[in-house]
């Protein structure tokens, strides 16, 4: 859905740099690999989340135009869905207000004491 960067400075001895455009996916998949779309996908991952998955947060930044895609929880199993107003694709639980903060911090210290 996404490539993201990532702070891999421990990690520096243990990867390597792409010298050529990447542009999508395709430069991760074997060439041997023949890659079909199946756009039925999202929508079996949306019934799961909608009555299966327990226990997750999205966060979004109201900005981000990824946020369009995103997730909207039904309120029936513990899922989460917080908005950083101005927020963009770099939005994080940092970013949460005081009153959304605490929401997310007592809801992972419920589900990691049960």
């Amino acid at each position: 859905m996404g490539m993201y960067g990532y702070r891999i400075a421990p990690f520096e001895d243990l990867t390597r740099e792409f010298t050529q455009d990447v542009s999508n996916y395709e430069v991760f998949i074997p060439d041997e690999f023949k890659l079909t779309y199946d756009g039925s996908v999202h929508s079996e991952v949306e019934k799961w989340l909608d009555s299966s998955a327990e226990d997750m947060v999205f966060i979004y930044g109201e900005n981000d135009p990824w946020s369009a895609t995103g997730y909207e929880p039904t309120g029936e199993n513990n899922l989460y869905r917080f908005v950083i107003e101005n927020g963009n694709h770099r939005s994080r639980v940092a970013h949460l207000s005081p009153k959304e903060l605490k929401q997310f911090k007592d809801s992972i210290n419920l589900w990691l004491n049960n």
